[in-house]
């Protein structure tokens, strides 16, 4: 929402108050030149081993941390303790802030989806992606943004040229992102390129063409490396800041062994990975290996429907890997599974043995607590969600009991749990980060205004004062006459010409009108009308819920006008007011030549 939009609705809106009263060689084994912690060189590889591991688990010392869930409206965190919750992002507030997401008109999608976000390492920012606007074929143009948590502000992502979208992913120390981007050639969808971005929405980098249709890329530990899933020689190895490039040749694996998902373990001295091969088609192996990819060793194989793609999340003590397996859900492809013929599948695998974990039917693993268990999500026959149960992936037949304020809050995969809460500081509601509140002064630092506008209606200064909940607002103006025809537009009679003054009693945009006003000090100049002479009146108008867009009166407001001061004072009482309301100055003026309505504003 830019100010000169608000400002032109609000001029309009107000004013009919008034008249209606409303690269290496393939084969190679040198090791590649990755960043990365010097202990992750000298850690042993993983061996498959046939004794079973007794695990213990860590329990935690106080409580069961925090759990970031995704509600479909808002992203909060649960106390799985208490049941409490905080709303840590609003969609609501993402399309107030961002404006609306258009996937339910969209070709691509053809229904209103949930507007991705996908929360940075440390959890205080957020990667957000919206449909923002339709191609000729009504498919979606995507705008991205990094959205800051606790200020609620954001700052657009620049977009590559001739591109739809990028599919970013954060870096682990939150510092950047990279993705492939993606555009359409005629009716068919192409990806085009790597590319790197700051956090801040600086330094875009192209990194590097995407080969062979793979988007999929895993960030290094070291935050300076994405290993893109390309299949050649395995894999590659990229610098974000495009540099340097690499193959990435595995000894033990044929060149062409593609690797279809990876994780490195959260110590980073280990990575798995999934591999297919053309011949066997279905069939899918786990490795594991050291985080330079040295010491290759195969945890274990089995059947799966190739249409899947895999994610992997290691256990917080590295004894057990979960494989994900989903189908590809992407809209934009044109070949999105969007009819749920692959439902969601599940592998838990035993690192030191290399044995299955056997996992409750009609589940589907989210994936890890603090302390080591499983998490799952219970399905019925027909996809309803059921809840979510705990599982000890090493006495399988052992129940594990939820925190006690989790099981009703939390009723499908969340995003993550914490071992500890997050400790965000998040505001209730949207402020406006640069509201004026009463006894504060704003001077107009913005001189654009003055060549368009008449003076009596150009505002160099704006202040207010609170007694009690009697609001005193002040405009100083460039110039101020006591003779009112001055301030009617000749030839217009139709609009009343006057100010404005905005209260958003409790600083939230989202409640009030659709900019957060509850109440409002409206002045306008009738002007002069068969022998009439011009009369100026003023009204105290409160937001009326019930009727969009509509307000009613509840008194007048008390005018004084001194040409000395160059100030028109406006004074009324406003139930509930405190000094953290936000108030917002206004003029309004036809332009007769333009037909138009212009004016100056102040602290919006």
């Amino acid at each position: 929402m830019t100010s000169t939009r608000m400002l032109i609705y609000v001029l309009v809106s107000f004013s009919l108050v008034f008249i209606s009263c409303t690269a290496q060689q393939v084969g190679s084994t040198t090791t590649p030149d990755i960043p990365m912690p010097v202990e992750t060189f000298t850690s042993t590889p993983a061996s498959v081993s046939t004794d079973q591991p007794v695990r213990q688990p860590t329990m935690l010392a106080t409580s069961n941390g925090s759990i970031i869930y995704d509600d479909t409206k808002n992203i909060v965190s649960v106390n799985p303790d208490t049941g409490e919750t905080q709303v840590l992002i609003s969609r609501d507030e993402l399309k107030f802030i961002l404006g609306e997401d258009k996937s339910g008109e969209s070709y691509t999608y053809g229904y209103e989806k949930p507007i991705k976000i996908d929360l940075s390492p440390d959890l205080k920012k957020a990667y957000v992606s919206i449909c923002a606007s339709l191609d000729n074929r009504l498919r979606c143009i995507f705008e991205d943004y990094i959205y800051t948590l606790e200020d609620k502000s954001a700052i657009k992502l620049p977009m590559p040229p001739d591109t739809y979208g990028v599919y970013w992913k954060w870096s682990p120390d939150g510092t950047k992102l990279a993705g492939a981007a993606w555009t359409y050639v005629a009716a068919a969808y192409q990806l085009t390129r790597f590319y790197s971005v700051g956090s801040d929405g600086a330094a875009l980098q192209s990194i590097d063409s995407v080969n062979n249709g793979r988007w999929q890329i895993v960030w290094h530990p070291g935050s300076k490396v994405i290993l893109p899933m390309t299949f050649i020689t395995n894999f590659q190895l990229l610098y974000a800041d495009g540099s340097k490039q690499e193959d990435i040749p595995i000894e033990g694996l044929e060149w062409d062994d593609r690797i279809e998902c990876l994780a490195f373990s959260p110590d980073a001295a280990q990575a798995a990975f999934i591999i297919r091969r053309d011949l066997p088609r279905d069939h899918d192996w786990l490795y594991v290996t050291r985080s330079n990819f040295t010491g290759l060793s195969l945890l274990t194989e089995y059947d799966i429907d190739s249409r899947y793609n895999c994610n992997i999340g290691w256990s917080p003590d590295q004894s057990f890997i979960h494989i994900g397996y989903e189908s590809d859900s992407r809209a934009e492809t044109g070949q999105a599974d969007t009819n749920g013929t692959l439902p969601p599948m599940d592998k838990v695998v035993n690192v030191q043995t290399g044995s299955p974990v056997e996992t409750p039917e009609n589940t589907h693993i989210c994936g890890w607590s603090p302390d080591g268990n499983l998490l799952y999500e219970n399905k019925s026959f027909a996809g309803v969600e059921g809840g979510v149960d705990l599982l000890d992936p090493v006495s399988a037949e052992q129940p594990v009991s939820l925190p006690a304020g989790m099981g009703d809050v939390v009723q499908h995969c969340p995003i993550q749990w914490l071992k500890e809460d997050p400790g965000l500081n998040i505001p209730v509601g949207l402020p406006s980060p640069n509201a004026c509140h009463p006894g504060e002064a704003r001077t107009d630092e913005d001189e654009s205004a003055a060549s368009t506008l008449p003076p009596v209606f150009d505002i160099t200064e704006a202040s207010s004062s609170l007694s009690g909940e009697t609001l005193t607002a002040v405009f100083t103006m460039r110039e101020v006459t006591k003779d009112l025809a001055q301030y009617a537009t000749p030839g217009v009679t139709n609009f009343f010409n006057g100010w404005d003054v905005l209260i958003d009693i409790d600083n939230n945009l989202l409640t009030g009108d659709q900019y957060g006003t509850e109440y409002r000090f409206s002045v306008a100049v009738r002007p002069e009308s068969a022998g009439t002479p011009a009369a100026m009146g003023s009204a105290l108008l409160q937001y009326d819920p019930t009727v969009s867009g509509s307000y009613l009166k509840k008194g007048n407001v008390q005018i004084e006008l001194s040409e000395d001061d160059k100030t028109l004072t406006l004074i009324g009482d406003i139930p509930g007011i405190t000094s953290d309301a936000r108030i917002v100055f206004l003029s309004r003026v036809m332009n007769n030549v333009t037909n138009s309505v212009i004016g100056d504003h102040l602290c919006d």
